[in-house]
């Protein structure tokens, strides 16, 4: 997998560095529709849909909504990730894994290598709840698109050659390896690494990391974000 090129992976993504306001940007755009924002859908619309990084009050309206619903979860990466987007290519399948969680645990076996969640799901696809099955079907639809208009997959790890796991896009992700061929092409990708993102439950998931991250939530009743959030826009006009 390449993390760093001057040359362009494919026809149209170079390979290159990347802010943490710009991946939460695209983080908040895949999740903006979800019940939890909808105080904020209308307000906050444009900002979402269309950001502008060079604005820093936007980026901090952006991390404060985002922190409404996700705040447990990006809280754990480590400070001073390097953020990146990168090509992933079939052959860099194998270093990648599903976030280990909710209904991938039944896929997985114990394993949550993407490959295996795609044969699991291919040969026992008469066991899969049809909704989850009529989900994938509706993205692989979407992927036929020339511009399936997704935002990218964000993925986590350590380096550029230990295995990286997905931090958002499984679904998007594994439809395109059971839709038609070439369907990866058309996913974008956003990594994060870091040395330390071992001590992350969401990359490494053992009773010391999720023991950290309970210890973790007892610091995070004491924070509001809806009221982050107001203060924010308040302070903004």
């Amino acid at each position: 997998m390449r993390i760093l090129r001057q040359e362009l992976c494919g026809p149209t993504w170079p390979i290159r560095r990347v802010t943490e306001d710009e991946v939460i940007a695209e983080f908040l755009k895949s999740d903006f529709l979800s019940p939890e924002f909808s105080l904020y859908q209308s307000v906050l619309r444009d900002i979402v849909v269309s950001p502008d990084l060079g604005n820093a009050g936007d980026n901090a309206k952006r991390r404060a909504l985002l922190y409404i619903r996700h705040l447990p979860l990006w809280q754990e990466i480590p400070a001073g990730t390097e953020w990146y987007e990168i090509e992933v290519n079939d052959a860099d399948l194998a270093q990648i894994r599903v976030f280990p969680r909710a209904h991938w645990r039944k896929f997985a076996h114990g394993n949550f290598s993407v490959i295996e969640i795609v044969r699991s799901l291919r040969t026992r696809q008469h066991l899969v709840d049809p909704s989850f099955l009529s989900k994938m079907d509706s993205i692989g639809s979407q992927l036929l698109r020339e511009d399936p208009g997704f935002s990218p997959v964000i993925l986590i790890g350590l380096n550029e050659t230990d295995p990286l796991t997905v931090l958002d896009g499984n679904h998007r992700l594994v439809a395109a390896l059971l839709a038609s061929p070439g369907s990866l092409k058309k996913l974008r990708f956003l990594c994060g690494l870091s040395p330390l993102m071992s001590q992350c439950c969401w990359y490494n998931t053992n009773p010391l990391t999720l023991f950290r991250y309970g210890s973790n939530m007892v610091g995070r009743f004491l924070h509001n974000p809806a009221r982050d959030l107001a203060r924010v826009l308040q302070n903004s006009g």
